[in-house]
């Protein structure tokens, strides 16, 4: 940190970035969004971005990640912004699974890992 005495952050820019990279990643899903949040990430992620610029991605709903079936949603793509830790994605796993259960449903799913993902979480994904 001895690069930082007597120096500023901008945390405008810092900010911004954040928002940025969290854009882009939204943006890859074509369609309508719905996001499921890590309830350690609402918080943090509110910061950077507030749900009337993820409405102008298309992000229609959003929800905290809990077990069982996801809340009812016609949105096409279901992103996951989670933490990478592996009970996280025996959630997913469970979420997914219940979802695909049904009969009808037209869904793709998105999984972003912050700050970054994990080769362990990666892995449990596609076993």
């Amino acid at each position: 940190m001895s690069h930082l005495i007597n120096r500023q952050v901008n945390l405008g820019q810092v900010r911004e970035a954040s928002r940025r990279q969290l854009l882009k990643c939204i943006d890859k899903c074509a369609g309508s969004k719905a996001i499921i949040w890590d309830d350690t990430l609402t918080g943090p992620v509110g910061l950077i971005a507030e749900y009337s610029l993820l409405k102008e991605h298309d992000v229609g709903k959003m929800f905290p990640l809990s077990r069982g079936r996801l809340q009812p949603c016609e949105e096409k793509n279901i992103i996951f912004l989670v933490r990478p830790k592996l009970e996280t994605m025996d959630i997913i796993a469970e979420n997914i699974l219940k979802e695909d259960s049904q009969k009808n449903v037209n869904k793709e799913y998105h999984i972003f890992f912050v700050p970054r993902k994990s080769m362990l979480c990666e892995m449990s994904t596609s076993a």
